[in-house]
């Protein structure tokens, strides 16, 4: 009677355990399948935001990273040109975009190229390195759908590019009298050579930062912990608005200005102080 019990008792268990196996055996493949057509769609993405990037802008790219954002359905991903890898850029597409591809390459290329354009330019009227970042725009149609370089830009499409120029200036070039007109010459001369360019318009804005607060630090790291030029975030090491907090003048042209101004009284008149001690706070 006990064995019978006992054979029972066993052939359950080995009956459970190949339920086991099975169940076990079946979440597996699906899991396995799953990935694969998680991975075939990956693929999929990757080569279509790769033809529509050679189509679009006649070169060969890479993609460097994917983000899938299930809330809005929307594949994010990170691109480089074959030819510079460091010059990284967002592809999107799905979501509220649908079946499209949205690129920003081709302005930030340009801009790019904009900012190794005027930096010889900015130090020679600037009588010294000059912090600074610019970014580039342009109502201008490319010729067989290749980006051109910023100098070829300005050559036959000036009037449909506009630009606009952030200067930063860590040292008081405001309250010393020959200081301060030198500065204002410096930047009416920039604003000058603007114009001489037949921009469709261009802007420059000026910071100017507590040269005490910054008189022992060094600059070039904050700038670039921070990624001062592109707003920064407290997440990082150095926290980019304790730094920005510290901002005491400021001067801004904007595209009505740019053809206004005409003395440097006009351009004194676009100066102002400020107090951002409420981003450290």
């Amino acid at each position: 009677m006990n064995r019978r019990k006992s054979s029972k008792q066993i052939t359950l268990l080995l009956i459970l355990v190949i339920i086991s196996l099975v169940f076990t055996g079946c979440i597996a493949e699906k899991k396995i399948i799953k990935e694969k057509e998680a991975n075939e769609k990956v693929a999929k993405v990757h080569q279509e935001a790769l033809d529509y990037l050679k189509n679009t802008y006649n070169e060969e790219f890479i993609i460097k990273d994917t983000r899938y954002i299930r809330n809005t359905k929307v594949w994010e991903l990170t691109a480089a040109p074959k030819s510079d890898q460091e010059l990284e850029f967002i592809v999107r597409t799905g979501g509220t975009f649908g079946n499209q591809f949205l690129a920003n390459y081709s302005r930030l290329k340009l801009t790019y190229q904009s900012k190794e354009y005027y930096k010889p330019i900015l130090k020679y009227i600037f009588g010294k390195k000059i912090y600074f970042y610019s970014n580039t725009g342009t109502y201008a149609k490319f010729k067989d759908n290749k980006i051109p370089t910023f100098e070829e830009l300005l050559e036959y499409s000036s009037e449909e590019t506009l630009v606009n120029i952030f200067i930063y200036i860590f040292e008081d070039v405001i309250t010393d009298k020959e200081k301060k007109e030198e500065f204002l010459s410096n930047v009416m001369e920039l604003l000058e050579y603007l114009r001489g360019q037949d921009l469709k318009w261009a802007t420059i804005q000026v910071n100017i930062y507590d040269e005490e607060f910054f008189r022992d630090k060094d600059i070039d790291l904050i700038l670039k912990e921070t990624k001062f030029f592109h707003t920064g975030s407290t997440k990082l090491k150095y926290n980019a608005l304790e730094y920005k907090s510290y901002e005491v003048y400021g001067l801004r042209i904007d595209d009505i200005e740019f053809f206004e101004i005409k003395t440097l009284k006009d351009l004194e008149g676009e100066l102002y102080k400020t107090d951002k001690k409420f981003l450290r706070e």
